[in-house]
């Protein structure tokens, strides 16, 4: 390991002040460039070994010099890099104020703080996404804060280098910090940039409540524990917060990629729009359904063990105790199979003997949350998760797990937007606690049946 001592001279221009910290990858130095009257920079130097091949250096120095000359005040600023024989290092813009983990530690964060903090570090995201860039590893400690408590996101250039250095990864370890994880990545190991934004949820649970939304010890109890029990809500955790705020959280970190925030962005504009005294835009219609899923059955779901495995120390873990998982149904679990054909075939035996009933609605749906399938709206007969909202105002909301469809209001006609294609619902039974009835697009002209209960 590559120590610097105070006054090393670094690089023929910077002189080393003292170490400021040290991670896996390398060290960070305080260092000065004596040619400029207190001009202050943080000297990143990587472990030896690091980068191993000429190849691998000039990536490195491709992605590093291209991440951090995005140019946004949310995001730390690269000025050098250095590649000797020995040595790869760079220097970036000095944050003198500490990283969150160390301002979470000194005591309460009020909540104009906590959201002025999220609000900022979802702008940096985005900027960071734009370019095709994931951080693959946000957590407090890579957030940073001026004197000023402007955020300033740091080491995603190093997080893209673990992910691709094989001297790193031939162990089979995920990137990142386990209690990040998006469940998606534990599940498949692949994930995009909704997955930093699920980690920016968490960070936000943990700067309003002061607590993490999980509570094993251990690594592998930590990701299996977000899959297979619903966090505390906010709401019950700190009653302080307001019911807009942790809906935005909650929103990050939805389960299910398709309800949680598609950009940073997003979530940045409801942040902002809460901020200035009114109502986000995009958590607005977001419905938490922990409680729901919480009391339906139990079903058996397979994580893969290489997953578990590459998340946590060999040496300390005994990989052969996992077993299969059981875990409760979450948004991006599909109904039970025998619960899909069960409902199909109660709603064709309705249909049947009862045969549709003329100008039948959802009016007489209670207000809730309705799950259930739909069949053939592709042609395929394939089935999809489909999910009712009846609000208490009477307003519907209708989403079908199927590619890029959100959550869409339903219109005075029955039609709702999946997929660029607009669909209608006609309703041939409802009673207070089910519906079912037929469904098709516009345009492909493709008819199917749905049901819900």
């Amino acid at each position: 390991m590559l120590e610097l001592q105070s006054g090393t001279d670094f690089g023929g221009r910077y002189k080393v002040v003292r170490c400021i910290g040290s991670g896996g990858m390398g060290a960070v130095y305080l260092a000065t460039d004596p040619r400029y009257r207190d001009f202050q920079v943080a000297l990143k130097v990587l472990y030896p070994g690091i980068i191993k091949t000429p190849e691998a250096r000039e990536r490195f120095r491709t992605e590093i010099i291209a991440s951090y000359k995005i140019p946004h005040r949310n995001i730390v600023r690269a000025y050098e890099y250095f590649d000797e024989e020995n040595v790869q290092a760079y220097a970036m813009e000095y944050v003198s104020g500490g990283d969150l983990q160390m301002i979470m530690r000194q005591g309460d964060i009020s909540l104009d703080m906590s959201m002025s903090i999220l609000r900022q570090s979802a702008a940096g995201l985005y900027a960071i996404h734009r370019q095709g860039i994931m951080h693959r590893d946000l957590k407090p400690e890579n957030i940073l804060l001026t004197a000023h408590d402007i955020v300033k996101i740091a080491d995603f250039g190093v997080a893209r280098l673990r992910e691709s250095n094989s001297a790193v990864t031939q162990i089979g370890a995920m990137v990142g910090t386990p209690k990040y994880f998006s469940p998606e990545y534990i599940e498949t190991g692949e994930t995009d940039h909704r997955g930093d934004i699920y980690a920016l949820g968490v960070i936000g649970y943990e700067l309003v409540s002061g607590v993490s939304p999980f509570r094993s010890d251990s690594r592998i109890g930590m990701m299996v524990e977000r899959i297979k029990r619903p966090q505390d809500p906010l709401s019950k955790i700190a009653p302080h917060c307001p019911r807009d705020l942790s809906r935005i959280i909650e929103k990050a970190m939805a389960l299910s990629i398709v309800d949680r925030y598609q950009s940073a962005e997003e979530m940045r504009e409801d942040l902002a729009l809460l901020q200035a005294g009114q109502s986000p835009k995009y958590a607005r219609d977001f419905i938490d359904r922990e409680a729901l899923a919480a009391e339906r059955d139990v079903v058996q779901v397979s994580i893969p063990l290489e997953n578990l495995a590459k998340a946590v120390d060999p040496k300390t873990s005994s990989v052969s105790q996992v077993k299969r998982l059981e875990v409760k149904p979450r948004r991006f679990i599909m109904v039970l199979v025998a619960v899909t054909v069960l409902s199909l075939i109660t709603g064709a035996a309705l249909w049947f003997f009862y045969g549709r009933a003329p100008g039948a609605t959802l009016a007489s749906l209670n207000p809730g949350i309705y799950e259930g399938v739909t069949q053939n709206i592709d042609g395929s007969g394939t089935l999809y998760k489909m999910t009712i909202w009846k609000a208490a105002d009477g307003g519907v909301r209708v989403h079908i797990n199927r590619g890029d469809c959100e959550a869409a209001r339903l219109d005075e006609d029955n039609r709702f937007l999946c997929n660029k294609d607009t669909f209608t619902l006609k309703v041939d039974s409802a009673n207070d606690v089910s519906a079912l009835g037929g469904i098709r697009a516009s345009a492909t002209r493709k008819r199917g049946t749905w049901s819900v209960t």
